[in-house]
């Protein structure tokens, strides 16, 4: 997303939801969804084709719980 900073931070996450396909954590530390500068991260799930993703149409996903 234009500002967040979004791909500062690119980590493999597994197989977070369990299709073989192994999924992506994009942080963005510049994302302000709970105040200034308080950070998101996109879980992003593998997928087979080259399409890009928009991370501005990623929905939220309820009950995946992130640790550090």
């Amino acid at each position: 997303m234009a500002g967040d900073r979004s791909g500062h931070a690119v980590s493999s996450a597994g197989d977070i939801n369990g299709d073989g396909l192994d999924d992506l954590i994009v942080g963005a530390y510049g994302a302000n969804p709970n105040g200034i500068d308080s950070g998101k991260a996109y879980i992003i799930f593998g997928k087979t084709d080259t399409n890009a993703v928009d991370l501005a149409k990623l929905g939220v996903i309820p009950n995946i719980p992130l640790t550090t």
